[in-house]
């Protein structure tokens, strides 16, 4: 993996969690907070890949080697795909109904 996409993945999420803290502050409407989680949720399979490669993904406030743990690197990869896909939907769901 190169360095440029792991400045991307680094730059990208803490963005992501900037913006949160702006939304936060400045009480913006639902619809801001929508949008927000839909590029969270679109984020997360970028995260999932990078943790791949780098053979280290956050779970339970540590983290998981690949090598060490395989099962549950596994493990938490789907939580967050399922997680990610989730939120996908009922945001996308929450924009079509208006």
């Amino acid at each position: 993996m190169s360095k440029t996409f792991k400045l991307l993945i680094m730059i990208i999420g803490c963005l992501l969690l900037g913006s949160l803290v702006i939304l936060y502050i400045f009480n913006w409407p639902d619809r801001a907070y929508q949008i927000w989680f839909l590029c969270f949720s679109i984020y997360i399979p970028f995260y999932v890949f990078y943790a791949e490669k780098k053979g280290l993904i956050l779970g339970n406030l540590q983290y998981i080697n690949l090598n060490k743990n395989p099962t549950s690197f596994r493990f938490h990869q789907v939580l967050y795909m399922i997680s990610s896909m989730t939120i996908f939907a009922i945001v996308v769901k929450q924009l079509y109904q208006g």
